[in-house]
């Protein structure tokens, strides 16, 4: 019967946690340079990708289809309250009439466009027929061939204005793309020095010059721009979960997905970052030396250089 291994007398631990650090240590010996902003640009450019498709989903609500078979988008948009809206989007009760439409069509406001004054002349008829909606909405039933040939060809979106996000997810995502930009480039930029012998680094083109810059100064800015990520996370979590603030955003979960995943891939990276940092040695080429110093500046930039090589 064979004894415990060495890694199991030393460290005391399972085999199938053995094997998780030793192929993580693997992982790590083989780590370089090239292979860290190869991977950062995949997942920022991923992460920038998807805020893109949930920001269409968190901003815009789909447009019913027999509102656009009655040609009633704009009323529908413009009329309907915000919250019924996501509701309806929600249960899509236009294919099959609600059991209690009254709960659903709540439209208080008589002053919200002629059509809908037209429906609430006559509140029982919300209760009692559910096609009456319909016929005082849009003018008409809107059962034509041309109006049904709409619905597969126009899919039309109505714009939340009850959450006002859409700045700072457009900001999340354009620092996300910008910075999987950047560390594509400089890791192209490794690969190409890899292949070229270190005689030869003293004499280098204008192009190379340029290239070596790059990887020496852009790495920084792509730092600067992971603070201004959390800056970001940090405000739209505080109008998501901040029921004083944006009462509405609350209610969003597209928004709340957002935020937990934008909120896990900072966080990885950042932990990519700092081991990366412990772990990697830049090349010759590239060592600059820090001078001592004192103030703000100074702690600020120990601070930025401590997130990633």
């Amino acid at each position: 019967m064979e004894g415990p291994s060495v890694a199991e007398q030393c460290f005391g631990c399972s085999k199938v946690a053995c094997r998780v650090c030793v192929t993580t240590l693997k992982f790590l010996t083989s780590f370089n340079m090239k292979l860290y902003f190869f991977w950062s640009a995949i997942i920022y450019i991923g992460a920038a990708t998807f805020a893109y498709i949930m920001r269409d989903r968190i901003m815009f609500l789909p447009c019913p289809d027999a509102a656009i078979e009655a040609n009633a988008c704009p009323e529908y948009c413009n009329d309907v309250p915000p919250q019924y809206k996501r509701r309806l989007a929600d249960s899509d009760p236009f294919s099959s009439p609600p059991a209690t439409p009254r709960q659903l069509w709540p439209l208080a406001d008589p002053s919200r466009g002629p059509r809908l004054r037209s429906l609430q002349r006559d509140n029982s008829t919300i209760g009692s027929d559910f096609s009456s909606f319909l016929a005082g909405f849009a003018g008409g039933p809107g059962n034509s061939t041309d109006a049904q040939a709409a619905v597969a060809n126009r899919r039309e979106k109505c714009k939340q204005t009850d959450c006002n996000v859409d700045v700072n997810l457009a900001l999340l995502l354009s620092t996300y793309y910008i910075q999987g930009c950047i560390a594509l480039i400089v890791s192209a930029s490794f690969a190409y020095f890899d292949t070229k012998d270190e005689d030869k680094m003293g004499q280098l083109s204008c192009i190379e010059s340029v290239m070596g810059c790059l990887c020496k100064k852009v790495p920084q800015s792509v730092r600067l721009l992971s603070i201004v990520n959390l800056i970001q996370l940090a405000l739209l979590t505080c109008q998501t979960f901040i029921k004083e603030w944006e009462p509405q955003c609350g209610e969003n979960d597209n928004l709340k997905n957002t935020i937990y995943a934008m909120s896990a891939v900072w966080l990885f990276q950042l932990v990519l970052g700092v081991m990366a940092k412990q772990t990697l040695r830049p090349p010759p080429w590239m060592f600059v030396p820090q001078r001592r110093g004192k103030g703000f500046v100074y702690a600020f930039g120990r601070f930025m250089r401590a997130l990633g090589p």
